[in-house]
């Protein structure tokens, strides 16, 4: 065989280019190693380059996700991982337990023969007390890198609910860092908490957005909605990725826990999510579906909630429900299925529903309890979202408790001493969170009230007071992570929700929640209530005493009014909650009611 010598000078030019290209581009930062590299430039571009993206691992996690897929990732071989966020559950202030919790992710990283570049989400660091114990055990929390040419900046948003709270100087750095590489072949922002879906998706200003604009941004990765959804904005391709280990339900896609494949070509982007067996392509679920889903679940249903008796039951009870289509192009044709749990009665339990585009349909049910509050039913129905794509609407019968606040003819002395004769007849039947009763130990709510006031008490029993956990005393402190007990108040209907935490030392953390048209919400964490409070611990209690001015709360009056409401016990030497209505949550479509008598 005759051989081409032209050729083979080219073969041997190909291997030595890849030859060099190979020691150029070797793994910087290994799992067991510093895993926040900041690697110089690379002259040298090679392309495709490949690199996964993995979503949230805590969050509720599930033991054994997020292990599985870096396993998977690293069979796939990419040039380096990125992570969106929340690698370790946090909300601790217990030190030994953050540097446990990061010992073990860092073992779950082991598998990968490649880069790994991570991102702090808000259970890496949920206060300015956790960024040191960031920094030793993964580095900055705020960095840039570059790969072939391609510009990576990494933000820190954890703590930040909004993008207008960032920090001056984060937001100087971003800016002077995207300056200095606008030379870049392509340049990716990666931040944890998905601004864009509230802001730009919406119609709204969003500063980050502005900037990524200004300063040639391609691509943005984010994380923390446990859930996929992407869209492009002012050129710029917007992915949040889901979960990969952290607590979530399949949504319309049919994720569940994934992760994202990048290809870069030299010139564009090319992103798919991956599950199991599946390669499913970037616009699956696109930032319109997401919010419209959200429409779906939160307005394609409606029906009213039933009253809870004193003694946790439920009268035989006629509701109707109202199925409104809401997408304009396909028909809603399905079995509507109640699962009905135990001690309690739905009649019928299955109906047949035909729904046209545009249209609505009523359905009466009677419903009963003679058993067990919780679980209450639940019922599921398939709905169109777009043309040949449906999601499962998958809801809870509502039901509500009455909470009774009296009359104080004279207001009471805010002392934290419960014997005035206005703390009669507490609230003690609560629940934990998975519908068990609660395995906290006793605790009494009490209600009262006057023109002005609304007057809040609660006795918590501590059989091992040396145990109490109450060490904030910083305004808006994470208490929610000690003792403590939590309110939710809204006054009005369709009006802002009040959420006021209160520790054994008397600390608040409170905020105001706006609940959006569409079901969102939107916290004001700046928004401080005025309060009066004491707090008293006794040999095997501890109590509390709270006034609060009804205006603030925007209640219009007194007698007569009522509050839609729900409230908690955190006991955190058992690590479990009392809960006074299931779910715990911002919408106030599942509290109960304060009368005000």
């Amino acid at each position: 065989m005759t051989r081409k010598t032209g050729q083979h000078s080219k073969l041997a030019a190909m291997i030595a280019i890849l030859i060099l290209a190979t020691a150029l581009l070797a793994p910087i930062a290994q799992a067991g190693e510093k895993c926040c590299p900041k690697p110089c430039k690379h002259s040298l571009k090679v392309f495709p380059m490949r690199f996964a993206v993995i979503g949230d691992r805590t969050g509720g996690h599930v033991p054994g996700i997020y292990g599985a897929i870096v396993k998977e990732i690293e069979r796939l071989k990419p040039d380096f991982v990125v992570s969106v966020g929340d690698m370790i559950e946090g909300y601790t202030e217990d030190e030994n337990v953050i540097r446990e919790q990061y010992e073990e992710y860092k073992k779950l990283l082991e598998p990968l023969s490649m880069p790994i570049y991570l991102v702090p989400g808000n259970h890496d660091i949920w206060a300015d007390s956790a960024v040191d114990l960031y920094r030793e055990y993964i580095g900055e929390p705020d960095y840039s890198f570059d790969v072939r040419g391609v510009h990576f900046i990494v933000l820190d948003t954890g703590r930040y609910e909004k993008p207008e709270e960032l920090r001056d100087d984060q937001i100087q750095w971003v800016k002077k860092d995207l300056q200095d590489n606008k030379d870049a072949y392509y340049t990716v922002a990666i931040l944890h908490k998905p601004y864009w879906i509230e802001t730009i998706a919406r119609g709204k200003p969003d500063i980050l957005h502005d900037i990524f604009v200004a300063n040639g941004v391609d691509a943005v990765f984010t994380g923390h909605y446990h859930e996929y959804f992407a869209g492009e904005f002012d050129g710029i391709k917007y992915t949040s990725v889901g979960s990969s280990g952290g607590g979530t339900e399949a949504d319309p896609t049919g994720l569940m826990y994934h992760f994202v494949w990048a290809t870069f070509d030299g010139q564009e982007l090319s992103l798919a999510p991956i599950k199991k067996d599946a390669v499913l392509p970037w616009d699956q679920m696109s930032a319109n579906d997401f919010l419209f889903v959200a429409k779906i679940q939160n307005k394609g249903i409606t029906i009213p909630k039933v009253a809870v008796r004193d003694d946790l039951k439920v009268s035989k009870t006629r509701i109707t429900m109202r199925v409104e289509n809401l997408c304009g192009e396909a028909p809603i044709e399905d079995v509507l299925k109640w699962e009905v749990s135990k001690g309690w009665e739905v009649k019928p339990k299955g109906m047949q529903v035909k729904v046209g585009t545009g249209e609505s349909l009523r359905a009466d049910f009677t419903v009963r309890c003679k058993g067990p509050l919780y679980p209450v039913p639940s019922f599921t129905l398939n709905c169109p979202y777009r043309e040949g794509r449906t999601m499962k609407v998958e809801r809870d019968l509502g039901v509500f408790r009455t909470a009774i606040a009296r009359k104080a003819e004279t207001p009471p002395v805010i002392d934290g001493d419960l014997t005035e004769k206005v703390w009669v007849k507490p609230t003690t039947r609560f629940f934990r969170p998975d519908y068990v009763k609660t395995e906290a130990e006793p605790v009494e709510f009490y209600f009262a009230y006057d023109n002005d006031n609304l007057y809040l008490a609660a006795k918590c029993t501590e059989s091992k007071m040396s145990e109490l956990k109450a060490d904030i005393k910083d305004h808006d402190g994470p208490i929610y992570a000690e003792d403590c007990v939590g309110y939710f108040f809204q006054a009005l209907e369709d009006g802002p929700v009040y959420q006021i935490y209160f520790n054994p030392l008397g600390t608040a953390f409170d905020q105001k929640i706006i609940i959006e048209d569409d079901g969102g919400w939107d916290a004001d964490k700046a928004w401080n209530g005025n309060y009066e409070v004491k707090t008293v611990r006794g040999d095997d209690s501890w109590s509390i005493e709270v006034r609060i001015p009804l205006k603030q709360l925007g209640a219009q009056g007194a007698a007569g009014n009522t509050f839609a409401l729900n409230f908690r016990r955190k006991q955190k030497r058992l690590n479990t909650t009392s809960d006074w209505q299931i779910p715990i949550s911002y919408d106030p479509d599942t509290y109960g009611i304060l009368e005000m008598k």
